[in-house]
């Protein structure tokens, strides 16, 4: 008997410890003993399939790529799932046995009242659009779904979804900015294309009428090549914001070094290109991931601005570029002594055609291209500038991630 009482004892134990599938012999006798054995067995079996279902629920829980909150009916939040955590960035601590206000920045309390009203009346509700505050204090948009929680003993709980909506207005804003830039692109070709073609045709008439008077022909002449070179501008500027919509799978490793040097060869015969002064403050081994095609056509554009703008009345015009590694970014800076630009003009650089002033002979794309290809390698772009100090142009680039790279240098 004593052995038996052991082993009932032993098992006892086993099964606190969570090993369930340990179970005892029941004898051919069926005493008191193998009675009390039989029991602890299927307590054993009860505890087991409770384990196997909790676990279950909790990786559904989990699993689930929202955010899921679960609170009572004080509105104390009791459960929040891994999604919470991260997209908040609050721990656990922080979240549970605080007051469901606690997620909604204070322009957003309002958003509890309703769903106070909606959990007592209908006793659900769904895609209520409002804000979470993230631990930082910026917030996020999200779209609400909660329904009503019972348990066996029908006492009741909450259950709260939130869907980030944060990429989805992103999508949105920048569908809507492309369908504004499409609008512009739209009626400013119509402009540029229609105006220096009307006024060739004007010339070219004028022209015809002079007869031999060779000195009026040679003016009309002139006039039709400063006409035809505006609208030669327009057409290259649309040829390239045309490949810069194509996709680029051009990612190799760059030496940004060797890069930069290979453009600013480039620009040997260009107009004013010798009379700067380029200094390259770049560590020789500097390499990142990207795509040379997008990357080659952002140091093309901000080195010719630089060129183009360059202020000819100082000694010696300079653009100096840096580059240095943060963490998994290029952090790149285009400086130069050139003749500036106003805050206004600054400030409306890289929008689509924009022309600084009325002497401008650019297309207007040259800077939105070049803003266009940084948001295409996931970059971000800046610029200040001063009236007769220069502009600096700042880069933050990251290092693309890929399978099969070359090497280029």
């Amino acid at each position: 008997m004593d052995k038996r009482i052991e082993e009932i004892n032993h098992l006892i134990l086993e099964i606190a410890n969570g090993n369930f599938d340990h179970k005892l012999e029941i004898s051919n006798e069926f005493d008191e003993v193998d009675a009390i054995v039989a029991g602890i067995n299927m307590l054993g079996e009860e505890l087991k399939a409770s384990m196997i279902a909790k676990r279950y629920l909790k990786s559904i829980f989990e699993g689930i790529v929202d955010i899921l909150i679960i609170f009572d009916e004080h509105l104390i939040i009791r459960q929040v799932n891994q999604k919470a955590v991260e997209l908040l960035c609050f721990d656990q601590s922080q979240l549970i046995g605080k007051p469901l206000s606690h997620l909604f920045p204070n322009s957003e309390k309002k958003a509890v009242k309703t769903i106070k009203s909606k959990l007592s009346g209908q006793g659900f509700l769904y895609n209520k659009e409002t804000y979470f505050r993230h631990e930082s204090g910026f917030v996020i948009p999200v779209s609400l779904s909660l329904s009503v929680l019972k348990d066996h003993k029908d006492e009741k709980g909450f259950m709260l979804i939130a869907k980030d909506l944060k990429q989805a207005l992103l999508t949105a804003n920048a569908l809507k900015q492309k369908n504004e830039e499409l609008k512009t692109l739209v009626y400013k070709v119509s402009h540029d294309l229609k105006g220096p073609v009307a006024s060739v045709l004007g010339l070219l008439n004028l022209a015809e009428m002079a007869d031999d008077d060779l000195p009026t022909i040679k003016k009309y002449l002139s006039h039709i090549k400063t006409s035809l070179d505006k609208l030669n501008h327009t057409i290259v500027g649309l040829l390239e914001y045309s490949h810069a919509l194509q996709p680029d799978n051009d990612t190799t490793i760059i030496y940004i070094k060797d890069l930069f040097i290979e453009v600013i060869q480039g620009f040997a015969l260009y107009p004013g290109g010798n009379e700067m002064d380029f200094r390259l403050d770049i560590p020789d081994d500097l390499t990142m991931k990207s795509g040379k095609k997008l990357l080659m056509s952002i140091f093309q554009h901000l080195i010719e601005n630089a060129i183009v703008y360059r202020a000819t009345f100082k000694k010696q015009a300079e653009l100096k570029i840096t580059a240095t590694q943060d963490g998994k970014n290029i952090v790149l800076t285009f400086k130069d002594n050139g003749c500036g630009m106003e805050n206004q003009v600054a400030s409306r650089a890289f929008e689509m055609f924009y022309r600084g002033t009325h002497t401008s002979h650019g297309s207007g794309l040259g800077l939105f291209i070049t803003k266009s290809n940084v948001e295409r390698l996931g970059g971000e772009i800046s610029l200040s500038s001063k009236i007769g100090v220069g502009t600096q142009v700042n880069l933050l680039l990251p290092s693309l991630s890929g399978s099969e790279i070359s090497i280029t240098k």
